[in-house]
C-alpha cells in the first residue's frame, strides 16, 4: 500500500515538474520573440550631427569660389552737370555730381590648405583675382551743360570751361595674394570657430579715361579733350581672422568669416593731358607722382555649406556674400590739383559668391 502511495505521489511531482518546465519555455519563447521583434521594427534613431575639429595630420583642403563683384571706387567725379542761365552760360547752382555706374564682373578665388604637424594647425595659401570696370556718357541739351573739372589750368582749360558732353571710361584689376595659419576649435557639438594669422599682398591697378566734346566757352580748344590717368598700388602686411561655423538644420552649415589687414605700400601714378588747346603741334603733359601709404582692408562674409563625405573625402558647395573695404589707398587725384582726393580714396569690393570644396 506504501509503495502504491510513493508512486502515485512520484508522478505528480513528474508531471508538476513537466507542466512548469513547459511554462518557463513559453515563457522565454515569448520574451525571445519580442526582442527579436522590437529589434528588426523598431525604427533607426539618427544621432544629432556634431561638428568635429580638422584631423590636421589627415587632411588637404582645395577649393575654388566664383565671384561676381562690384567694384566702387570713391571720387571718381569726372563732371557735374549744370544748368544754363538766360545768357546760355553755366547758372553755376543746382548742379549733380557725374560718377561712372558701377557694374558687377566675374572674378575668381582660389584656395587650398594643408596639414602641418605642430599642435593640428594647418596652412593654406589664397589668390584672389578681379577684373572690373565702370563706364558712363552724359550729353548736354538745350538748357545744361557739363564743366570739365579734370582739366588743367596751364594747358589751355580749367575746371570752369563747360562742355556738350562728357564721357568716362574706368578699368580695375585686382589682385590679392594670402599665406595664413589656422586652427579648428569646436566649443560646442553645433559651434566651431577657426582663427586665423597670416600675410596678405595687394596689387590694384586702375585706369581713368576721361573725355570732353565741344568746349563751349573756349573756342580755342580742340574736340574732344581727353584725360588718361593710371594709378598702380601694392602693399604688404598682417591680417588676422575669425572664422564661425554654425550647425543648421537639414545638415547646413552656416559660415561667418570677418578679417582686418593693414598693408604698407606705395602707390604711383601717371595723369596724361592731351590736346587741349588748338595749336599747330598738338599739346599733351604727362604728370607722374608717387606715394607712400599705410591702407586697411576688412572682410565680411556669411555663407551656407552643404557637406557630403565618402570614407576619407569629403566634398561642399557653397554661396554667400562678401564685401571688401580697401580705406585710404595711395590713389592720387592729378585733376585740377596734384593732391589726395578730399572726398577719399577707399575701395568697396561686393557682391555673392559660390564655392567648391575638396578635402583628402
Amino acid at each position: 500500500m506504501l509503495n502504491k502511495a510513493f508512486f502515485c505521489l512520484s508522478a505528480v511531482m513528474i508531471l508538476a515538474t513537466d507542466s512548469f518546465a513547459l511554462e518557463c519555455f513559453k515563457a522565454s519563447s515569448k520574451c525571445s520573440s519580442t526582442q527579436e521583434t522590437s529589434e528588426v521594427f523598431e525604427p533607426h534613431k539618427e544621432a544629432p550631427r556634431e561638428l568635429e575639429p580638422l584631423d590636421s595630420l589627415r587632411y588637404m583642403r582645395v577649393s575654388a569660389d566664383f565671384l561676381y563683384f562690384k567694384a566702387i571706387q570713391d571720387s571718381l567725379t569726372y563732371s557735374i552737370k549744370t544748368p544754363l542761365d538766360s545768357t546760355g552760360g553755366p547758372a553755376f547752382s543746382g548742379g549733380s555730381l557725374k560718377e561712372p555706374s558701377w557694374k558687377y564682373s566675374a572674378g575668381v578665388r582660389l584656395d587650398i590648405d594643408w596639414p602641418i604637424r605642430w599642435d593640428e594647425w594647418e596652412m593654406g595659401a589664397s589668390w584672389t583675382y578681379l577684373s572690373n570696370n565702370a563706364s558712363q556718357t552724359a550729353s548736354g541739351s538745350a538748357t545744361s551743360s557739363f564743366y570739365t573739372v579734370l582739366s588743367q589750368s596751364n594747358v589751355g582749360l580749367s575746371g570752369n570751361n563747360y562742355a556738350t558732353s562728357a564721357s568716362t571710361s574706368w578699368k580695375l584689376l585686382f589682385n590679392i595674394f594670402e599665406l595664413n595659419f589656422a586652427k579648428s576649435v569646436v566649443l560646442s557639438k553645433g559651434l566651431k570657430i577657426r582663427p586665423i594669422l597670416g600675410a596678405q599682398a595687394a596689387l590694384i591697378k586702375q585706369n581713368n579715361y576721361v573725355k570732353y566734346t565741344y568746349i563751349n566757352d573756349n573756342p580755342s580748344a580742340t574736340s574732344p579733350q581727353t584725360v588718361n590717368g593710371n594709378n598702380k598700388i601694392w602693399g604688404l602686411g598682417p591680417k588676422i581672422a575669425l572664422d564661425t561655423t554654425l550647425v543648421m538644420p537639414y545638415q547646413l552649415d552656416l559660415n561667418f568669416l570677418a578679417s582686418v589687414a593693414s598693408l604698407y605700400g606705395q602707390g604711383k601714378g601717371v595723369a596724361r593731358y592731351s590736346s587741349f588747346i588748338n595749336t599747330l603741334t598738338p599739346f599733351s603733359e604727362s604728370v607722374v607722382t608717387q606715394a607712400n601709404r599705410l591702407f586697411t582692408n576688412m572682410q565680411l562674409q556669411i555663407s551656407f555649406e552643404k557637406e557630403w563625405t565618402w570614407d576619407d573625402i569629403s566634398f561642399a558647395i557653397a554661396a554667400g556674400w562678401e564685401t571688401q573695404t580697401w580705406f585710404q589707398l595711395a590713389r592720387i587725384n592729378y585733376y585740377g590739383t596734384i593732391t589726395e582726393p578730399v572726398a577719399g580714396s577707399n575701395l568697396t569690393i561686393q557682391g555673392p559668391f559660390f564655392r567648391a570644396f575638396l578635402a583628402f
